[in-house]
């Protein structure tokens, strides 16, 4: 593939991370796509339980470029009004994100990254990862020898 089929990056993950590096790039006209294996916000949305609140109040919990303009400068967002927060961001800056789509392999070569999905590859100079720390559970290894003790639950799985 010649240069211009090469985008100057690729982000891996809809969430805060992931479109506040993608309004980034949009603001230095560069070219990328965001890739999210679920919907924008997806761990928001699956693994939060239900009464979630933010530790911040709405006044600073604004994306890049944008201030708060709500009704309760002084509330706690719960995760749903994240995840709305989030959607309405990816629509208003018009970033080019794609949902649904799951990356098996990240590969480099003189200088290009391969990040190859179920549906395409998309060849990239650059690659941001932002996925999170609570996509999967990890526990260390001495956890599997309590057996009979406590309930062991993650925090991607707390409802």
């Amino acid at each position: 593939m010649d240069e211009a089929g090469v985008l100057d990056a690729v982000v891996v993950g809809a969430g805060w991370a992931g479109l506040g590096v993608s309004y980034a790039l949009a603001q230095a006209d560069m070219r990328h796509c965001v890739l999210e294996r679920g919907r924008v916000g997806e761990t928001w949305r699956t693994q939060r339980w239900d009464s979630f609140h933010f530790n911040l109040p709405n006044m600073y919990s604004v994306m890049p470029g944008d201030s708060y303009d709500g009704a309760d400068p002084e509330g706690f967002m719960t995760h749903t009004g994240f995840v709305t927060l989030l959607e309405d961001y990816a629509r208003r800056r018009r970033l080019p994100v794609r949902t649904g789509v799951s990356v098996t392999k990240l590969e480099a070569s003189n200088g290009v990254f391969r990040v190859v999905t179920p549906e395409q590859t998309w060849l990239a100079k650059n690659v941001v990862v932002a996925s999170g720390s609570l996509n999967r559970p990890r526990r260390p290894p001495s956890a599997s020898a309590l057996r009979g003790g406590p309930v062991q639950l993650d925090a991607s799985d707390f409802r």
